[in-house]
């Protein structure tokens, strides 16, 4: 299974793309594992107005546009989309990101 998580900002709010691997219909107690390398800032994309204050907001959004995929390869095939551009370069835009990673120890 892999997700978006916030386990590896201190603060909260940067997100990376992890995953956990499980046997049968569980995956509990079973580590999570970061695929991203770099921490990204949802509240650079991704505006909204609040509905109490009325201000915008960022960050409120970022969709759910992940998916993964496993091969006959024993390989799990992560993707997400990643909001940070090229840090530095280009602005932050969104980019379909993916990974090769071997299911097998």
């Amino acid at each position: 299974m892999s997700f978006y998580t916030r386990a590896y900002d201190p603060n909260g709010v940067g997100l990376d793309f992890a995953y956990v691997a499980g046997r049968g219909i569980t995956a509990t107690d079973t580590p999570i594992r970061r695929i991203t390398t770099q921490t990204s800032d949802p509240r650079i994309q991704f505006p909204l107005i609040g509905q109490v204050s009325g201000q915008v907001l960022q960050g409120g959004f970022i969709g759910d546009y992940t998916g993964l995929a496993i091969g006959a390869d024993f390989r799990i095939h992560p993707s997400w989309t990643d909001f940070r551009g090229n840090p530095g370069t280009t602005d932050p835009n969104q980019d379909v990101i993916t990974q090769s990673i071997p299911i097998l120890p």
